[in-house]
């Protein structure tokens, strides 16, 4: 009786959560997930003011406005994840990001620190090639979309997310994409 409650229940829980499938601790990204994972790669790099780096690495697709991809690993570990973009003037990052119960992304680590070799978020220039290509040809991708100079609405609503993602972690900054390094 038990099995068959236990069953029941997980079928049911299927149905109403198709794209939620657990299997210790591993879930599949949805494409919910994957729209939250890009408004916080745009908001981040928005709210940093390093929208005007991306000319030369993003496809255009219109004038001042580009394309760019994001590799998500397709499965969260326990709501935590990996994605690989373009963060510049940076570079190309390997970061970790989780998702909140509330639907919303959160990326880790600080860009003010930069990326380096002993930072857990680092960029891909340190990591080995064949894991890279391997990812890179493996993971699904999403694209975000980056204008050079967008409007005042769009940075103000980019800010507002990433102080509610932050919360008393937010570091006002100069929005001259000014990093320390890395």
């Amino acid at each position: 009786m038990t099995k068959w409650l236990l069953v029941s229940v997980g079928l049911g829980l299927g149905f109403l959560f198709p794209g939620a499938t657990v299997q210790n601790g591993i879930t599949a990204v949805t494409e919910k997930d994957r729209q939250a994972i890009v408004q916080a790669i745009e908001d981040e790099i928005y709210d940093w003011g390093c929208q005007s780096h991306v000319e030369f690495v993003g496809k255009k697709i219109a004038p001042e406005t580009y394309e760019l991809r994001v590799y998500i690993n397709p499965q969260l570990k326990e709501g935590r994840g990996e994605i690989i973009y373009k963060f510049m003037p940076i570079g190309e990052i390997y970061r970790s990001f989780s998702m909140g119960k509330s639907g919303i992304a959160y990326l880790w680590d600080d860009p003010w620190l930069g990326f380096g070799p002993e930072r857990p978020s680092y960029n891909t220039l340190y990591m080995d090639e064949a894991d890279l290509c391997r990812y890179k040809n493996k993971w699904p991708q999403a694209t975000f979309i980056m204008q050079s100079h967008p409007d005042e609405r769009r940075i103000q609503e980019a800010t507002k997310r990433q102080k509610q993602r932050l919360g008393e972690n937010y570091r006002a900054h100069d929005q001259n994409c000014s990093v320390k390094g890395g």
